[in-house]
């Protein structure tokens, strides 16, 4: 943290506690609540459609993502509190009495960013490992968890030791070379860079298998939806890491740190969206039943094909059997099951493995992508 200079205070307006100079108030209400009731409604979507429409049971991705969703909930209000203690102000229109509540706010949101952030991508990669049982995507999957794992304790346990007592953190008074503190340029640099890569594998991950399914143009625009949401997350924490450079070598720090609170903001709260964006798809269905039944018109005996070496076995509720080799797209009124070929379909019964999409309640809410 630098400190103004003589030159840089000789510069400065008037202070004008009451009516700030250039304030980023009215952009930390909107971005925030915006955020908020978008978040709200997607979140609670999911779970209205788990409970109610699929009568699913809830499992470790739906609790995940809302423990996430509390923590961001709690970093938006914290930073909405915190403008009436200076944040998104100029550094001249931060009464200096304020110093301390301004920083144990920041210091919070500091402190739950990580394990909010960490929590939302473990949620999204627990419905990867139900929508593509891959062996590939298992070990992706489980390597990104414990990834993430260590990700949030360490930027948790990191944030809150920063400085000794920490104090310090709010200290403005003092350069940080002068206090015992960690050299907080780096770590918070190197923090925004391993959560803007972890953002790039997680989000971006599915694109290697639905990039060669078969879908009809109506899905197609809804995976480019997915996929632009997941996107705009990358592309924030990446202009994060350029804000933070810039915040840690000025003096101005009320103001820079809000418009990085912003982009956490946008990162975290669309984070939550995009991961429960699957999961309201029982919704859409009731609230546009003519589209999905055009859809599925104009995909009718449309499974797609591209893994060598299964045959999949699948029989639909009104007993209509078949056997098609290759991946297969199923809905919920499809059970499957997969066996080897290697005895030539001989002994069936010991080799099949069973995958049921509707056996563990969970195969009505969304669509399901195999690929043995």
């Amino acid at each position: 943290m630098s400190l103004p200079t003589p030159q840089d205070m000789a510069e400065w307006p008037k202070p004008d506690y009451d009516n700030p100079h250039e304030p980023l108030t009215a952009a930390i209400y909107g971005v925030n609540i915006s955020l908020m009731v978008l978040m709200t409604i997607f979140v609670c979507g999911r779970f209205y459609s788990r409970i109610f429409l699929t009568r699913s049971n809830l499992g470790a991705d739906d609790w995940t993502m809302l423990i996430a969703y509390i923590m961001a909930m709690g970093m938006s209000i914290a930073q909405i509190v915190e403008t009436e203690f200076g944040v998104g102000r100029h550094l001249y229109d931060v009464k200096p009495e304020w110093f301390p509540k301004l920083g144990k706010a920041s210091v919070s949101i500091q402190a739950v960013f990580g394990p909010c952030s960490a929590l939302t991508k473990i949620s999204i990669c627990l419905t990867y490992l139900r929508l593509f049982p891959s062996k590939t995507n298992k070990w992706f999957n489980y390597i990104q968890i414990g990834i993430l794992i260590g990700f949030g304790i360490s930027t948790l346990v990191g944030m809150l030791v920063q400085c000794r007592p920490i104090e310090n953190a709010w200290d403005f008074s003092r350069p940080d070379s002068v206090k015992n503190c960690i050299d907080k340029e780096s770590f918070f640099i190197a923090v925004a860079a391993i959560n803007s890569g972890t953002d790039f594998l997680v989000y971006l991950w599915p694109s290697y298998y639905l990039w060669r399914v078969k879908l009809s143009l109506v899905k197609r625009i809804g995976l480019i939806i997915c996929f632009g949401v997941g996107t705009l997350i990358c592309v924030a924490g990446t202009i994060r890491i350029t804000w933070q450079i810039k915040y840690a070598a000025s003096w101005d720090q009320p103001y820079n740190g809000a418009i990085i609170f912003i982009i956490v903001a946008i990162e975290v709260n669309l984070g939550i969206v995009c991961g429960c964006l699957p999961g309201i798809r029982p919704i859409i269905r009731r609230l546009f039943p003519k589209l999905q039944s055009s859809t599925q018109r104009s995909e009718h005996g449309g499974y797609s094909s591209n893994v060598k070496g299964t045959a999949v076995s699948w029989k639909d509720k009104k007993g209509f059997q078949g056997i098609h080799s290759g991946s297969i797209r199923v809905t919920n009124e499809v059970e499957l099951s997969v066996w080897s070929e290697r005895d030539g379909g001989r002994g069936r019964d010991r080799d099949r493995e069973r995958i049921d999409a509707v056996g563990n309640g969970r195969g009505d809410s969304e669509e399901w992508i195999f690929e043995p």
